[in-house]
C-alpha cells in the first residue's frame, strides 16, 4: 500500500509546480479513499495553509499572488522547490516551541508541603489571677464557627505579659474584658520557630481548655486524635496564641500548626487532653 505521506509530498511538489489541481484527478492518480483525500486536502489548505479549494479544484496558494501580480503588469515570480520545505520545518518548530509552553502551563511542578517536628518546650510559670486590665482584650476566633451556645469566649491580652481570660457579656458588646485574668507572671519567652509552650490548663465542664504559645503568628491548627481530628470549632488561634477545647477522655494522637515560618507537628501521648503534654 501507498504511504500516504509519500503521496502528500508527491500532491504538495506537483501543486508547487502546477499551481492547479483537481481532486478528481489526485484521487484516480493514486487510488485514493474518500477519508485519505480529504486528510491530503486538510493538510494542505488547513494545517499548512499551502492551497485552497475551489469548486473542487485544489489551488496553490502562491498561484493567487501570482496571478495578482500578472494583473497588475508584474512578471510572475518562480516558487522555489524548497519553499514548502522550509515552511513545513518553520512551522513545526513553532508548534514544538508553543507545545514546550504550553506543558509548563498546565502541568506545574507540585512540591509538597514541609512538616517539620516540633517541640515542646518547659511550660510557663503558673500564671498569676487576678483583676483584668481595662482594654486591650482580644478575641480568640475559632476556626470554624459553632452552632451551639453556652460556651466561653476566650480573649487574649498581649501587655506587658500574656493573659489570657473568658469574656463576660454583661459589661456590653464592645467590651470583651474577662471577669479574671490570668497572666503569665514574666516577660514574654523567646520561642524558636518549631517551639510551643503551654500558658495554662483550665477544667471547664465536660472539656478542658489549653492555652499552647508558639514561636510565631499561627495561620493554623489541628489536634488529631485516634480515630479522627477534633472539630475545627474547637481550634481558636489569637497572633501567637492557640486555644483547644478538648472533649475530657478524647485521646489525642497528633497536634500540628502553621506559622508563617513552617509547618510543625508533635505525636502526643493519648492522655494529652489533660496533662498538656503534646510534644512530649
Amino acid at each position: 500500500m501507498t504511504s500516504i505521506f509519500r503521496v502528500l509530498r508527491e500532491v504538495a511538489d506537483l501543486l508547487g509546480r502546477e499551481g492547479r489541481l483537481s481532486l478528481r484527478l489526485i484521487r484516480r492518480e493514486y487510488d485514493l479513499g474518500d477519508d485519505d483525500l480529504d486528510a491530503i486536502v486538510e493538510e494542505l489548505t488547513v494545517v499548512r495553509g499551502e492551497a485552497t479549494v475551489d469548486n473542487g479544484v485544489l489551488v496553490a496558494v502562491s498561484t493567487h499572488r501570482i496571478d495578482l501580480r500578472q494583473e497588475g503588469g508584474e512578471q510572475p515570480a518562480t516558487p522555489s522547490p524548497g519553499a514548502a520545505d522550509r515552511r513545513r520545518r518553520l512551522l513545526l518548530g513553532i508548534a514544538l516551541a508553543v507545545g514546550a509552553i504550553v506543558v509548563a502551563v498546565v502541568i506545574p511542578v507540585v512540591t509538597p508541603e514541609r512538616v517539620s517536628d516540633g517541640r515542646q518546650v518547659a511550660d510557663a510559670e503558673p500564671l498569676e489571677i487576678g483583676s483584668p486590665e481595662s482594654d486591650g482584650w482580644v478575641v480568640m476566633v475559632p476556626l470554624a464557627a459553632d452552632d451551639r451556645t453556652g460556651f466561653p469566649t476566650p480573649v487574649v491580652n498581649f501587655g506587658p505579659s500574656t493573659c489570657i481570660g473568658f469574656a463576660r457579656v454583661d459589661f456590653g458588646p464592645d467590651d470583651v474584658r474577662p471577669s479574671l485574668a490570668r497572666c503569665v507572671p514574666a516577660a514574654p519567652m523567646s520561642l524558636g520557630n518549631d517551639e510551643i509552650r503551654l500558658l495554662v490548663s483550665i477544667k471547664s465542664g465536660f472539656d478542658t481548655w489549653h492555652f499552647i504559645e508558639a514561636g510565631n503568628d499561627v495561620a493554623l491548627a489541628d489536634v488529631a486524635t485516634t480515630s479522627d481530628s477534633i472539630d475545627p470549632s474547637r481550634v481558636y488561634l489569637a497572633d501567637a496564641i492557640i486555644g483547644l477545647r478538648l472533649e475530657n477522655g478524647v485521646s489525642v494522637a497528633r497536634l500540628s500548626w502553621s506559622t508563617i515560618d513552617g509547618s510543625y507537628e508533635c505525636e502526643s501521648n493519648d492522655d494529652a487532653w489533660k496533662t498538656g503534654a503534646f510534644c512530649p
